[in-house]
């Protein structure tokens, strides 16, 4: 894919916040599943992991995109083009992060 350095290093740190968002908001990790799908205009990552359920305290307001998942959330959409959070009850956090190939 024709991603500039800049967008390369934006996929690296969302990857790796999303990573960081599934350890610290499910109980009994052990796995983290990344796939990616790729097309001519996009990449499309998801990453979720393999936890029991989610910790109590990570759940919060849907409203508030501050409290939804955290800074590292919100730090995703703004390195992203389109980011989907989920909180699915057996496994915990799920991100599905866009990003767009430039013209």
């Amino acid at each position: 894919m024709s991603f500039s350095v800049d967008e390369i290093d934006d996929l690296k740190l969302a990857i790796a916040e999303a990573c960081t968002s599934c350890i610290q908001r499910s109980e009994a990790i052990e796995n983290i599943d990344i796939r990616w799908q790729v097309s001519p205009t996009e990449l499309r990552v998801t990453v979720c992991g393999d936890g029991r359920a989610p910790k109590l305290e990570s759940v919060k307001t849907p409203s508030d995109d501050a409290r939804v998942g955290g800074l590292g959330v919100f730090l995703i959409r703004a390195l992203m083009d389109e980011v989907d959070y989920e909180l699915e009850p057996q496994r915990g956090p799920k991100l599905v992060m866009v990003k767009r190939v430039s013209p």
